[in-house]
């Protein structure tokens, strides 16, 4: 059955990476001999005599993770899943990476039963035409809505109100992007894209939203030399909810955060109060008292109550940004 979504992490796509580059080692070293393979690894070089393929290492994780590639893949990863993060996160840079490697090593990677990484670049090339404002084929349209390609098809022979209205354009079927997006968004499992400005404050530790909040924990997991696997089982939750929280996905009652704030080595009240400002706003407004209801001669009480919510957060991020100055000026 072909992949329909994107239930895979970075680290499984560097892998495939890794595997890729791996296969054709083997023929590298045939036609260009060890010395190439190890200059490749910044390692020491050999006697010509001695240049075969004995005593080569494959390639790992490790090894790419501060390639372009890897750098590609974690934007696209992002942007697949329908975020975008200011001009840093450009799809057209990304994606021409991507299919660069993709060109090269194409033959192999069509070797992979349901690559990742093919799938990972058809989802995240079908996000950036639709925002693009092109038309878009069936194929593409599928991968959006995590659907398969016959779902599309049935739609666009229905006659249902939401039925997919398509055209023909040389032998091809395609459909409008107006059209496109309002078919997408009937549709429950696709997101539009959310356009997320850079909120780093030079620091991983300061974020605005549950996206960022679930880089940091990736950040300080990592930091920390845990597996999501570690950190589910001392919290007693699964991986998947660990993993679902890193891409800012939130199933944890208040109890596990406590828990996750221990493993993490984080003051446990800030970060409590970090937690509920991303996740649970009004939970937090009541527990520090603070007035956001809305009165009943209010000409229009859930704007009201809206407004005032959206003052308490700026208040929180103006706080959470100047306990981020502190430690830096303290050297934390």
């Amino acid at each position: 059955m072909a992949r329909k979504k994107l239930d895979f992490t970075l680290e499984e796509v560097q892998q495939e990476v890794v595997g890729v580059c791996n296969y054709l080692s083997e023929e590298l070293l045939e036609v260009l001999g060890k010395n190439f393979y190890l200059a490749s690894l910044n390692q020491p070089l050999v006697n010509y005599i001695d240049n075969d393929e004995k005593g080569c290492r494959d390639l790992t994780v490790d090894d790419i993770k501060e390639s372009p590639i890897s750098h590609d893949m974690e934007c696209a990863l992002d942007y697949a899943k329908g975020y975008r993060f200011g001009d840093i996160n450009n799809p057209e840079n990304f994606l021409d990476g991507m299919g660069l490697f993709l060109s090269i090593f194409e033959r192999y990677i069509n070797y992979i039963e349901d690559s990742k990484y093919k799938f990972l670049y058809d989802v995240t090339s079908a996000r950036w035409t639709l925002d693009n404002g092109d038309s878009l084929n069936l194929k593409e349209l599928a991968l959006l809505a995590r659907v398969d390609e016959r779902t599309v098809r049935n739609a666009a022979s229905s006659k249902d109100a939401i039925s997919l209205k398509t055209q023909k354009s040389g032998g091809s079927t395609i459909v409008e992007n107006e059209e496109a997006k309002r078919w997408l968004t009937n549709r429950p499992d696709f997101k539009v894209t959310e356009y997320i400005e850079d909120t780093t404050l030079d620091t991983p530790r300061y974020f605005e939203d549950a996206i960022g909040f679930g880089r940091y924990l990736i950040h300080r997991r990592e930091e920390l030399n845990l597996t999501i696997d570690q950190i589910a089982s001392a919290i007693e939750s699964s991986p998947q909810v660990i993993s679902d929280l890193e891409n800012g996905i939130d199933h944890l009652h208040l109890s596990q955060v406590c828990k996750l704030s221990s493993v993490l080595n984080e003051n446990r009240s800030r970060f409590m109060n970090d937690y509920m400002r991303i996740f649970h706003l009004e939970a937090l407004a009541d527990l520090k008292g603070y007035n956001y209801k809305s009165t009943e001669s209010s000409e229009n009480p859930e704007k009201h109550t809206d407004f005032k919510l959206m003052v308490f957060k700026h208040q929180l991020k103006l706080e959470a940004q100047m306990e981020i100055h502190e430690d830096q000026k303290r050297g934390q």
